[in-house]
């Protein structure tokens, strides 16, 4: 069980009790777990799940004997905080699910050696300001999920640490308009996810940089016609760019642009 989806959530939910922990195959999930009750688990645990707790902090030694940990998932448990040091013994963690808590920044020193870590999903937060969060540390992750929460704008600046990213998911927020640049350090970037956001309007050479990219979604916004003139420039490895529920029709785009690549609606 690599990635959990909340259905799967809550079909594994609703075979548990109250502040109760079951082992399935490949996973250990609890629900309402709480900083008192703690997760009794063994040392060689590869894979952990907490679901509908109250975790408001991940204190720095609540992890300390799991050293094996790969895959830790806290799932609407109510975070807030992350302790300087609190993953700092999970050298093995490659994913790690943080949705549907409340976490506003993320301060330096929260991702002390995970090196390892490569998908970081943090869905369904009060994140604001990309700026707020600490990415020291996480200079192999490969998959950045930020979909639902509050961010508006973006800087160049907001994903130092983060030059080999893969995928980037920023749908699901408030964006209206996009600077130019503001993506040019993610040199790496192939997937960027920008769909069911308030985009009106998007500034020339906002694209800039991302030289490796090969899908991009733009899908359910609020751009017109006149706001398509990044399709022209130079996104050498695109092969879809998806504009679907925007407002202008997909056929007249294509038909007065000689792109390369494919436009999806």
């Amino acid at each position: 069980m690599r990635n959990l989806s909340l259905i799967t959530f809550l079909a594994v939910a609703s075979q548990l009790t109250v502040q109760s922990c079951r082992n399935f195959p490949g996973i250990t999930i609890c629900v309402g777990l709480t900083p008192k009750s703690g997760p009794h688990l063994e040392v060689n645990e590869t894979s952990f799940a907490v679901l509908h707790g109250n975790m408001s902090v991940l204190q720095a030694t609540f992890f300390n004997r799991l050293t094996h940990l790969e895959r830790l998932y806290f799932n609407t448990t109510n975070v807030w905080k992350i302790e300087k040091g609190a993953l700092a013994s999970l050298h093995k963690l490659k994913v790690l699910g943080l949705t549907g808590n409340k976490i506003t920044s993320i301060e330096e020193g929260a991702f002390s050696n995970c090196s390892s870590l490569e998908t970081l999903d943090l869905t369904g937060n009060d994140i604001e300001f990309v700026s707020n969060v600490n990415w020291k540390g996480l200079d192999n992750l490969s998959n950045l999920i930020l979909r639902h929460n509050f961010i508006s704008t973006i800087s160049p600046s907001d994903f130092q640490h983060l030059e080999q990213l893969k995928l980037l998911d920023l749908s699901m927020n408030y964006f209206e308009h996009l600077n130019s640049s503001s993506f040019h350090v993610l040199k790496n970037l192939r997937i960027l996810n920008l769909a069911k956001n308030l985009i009106e309007t998007i500034e020339s050479g906002t694209f800039n940089g991302l030289v490796n990219l090969e899908e991009l979604h733009l899908e359910s916004n609020h751009l017109t016609k006149t706001e398509t003139g990044f399709l022209k420039e130079t996104l050498p490895k695109v092969k879809q760019v998806y504009l679907g529920k925007n407002k202008f029709t997909c056929e007249g785009v294509r038909s007065e642009m000689n792109l390369t690549y494919s436009i999806l609606c």
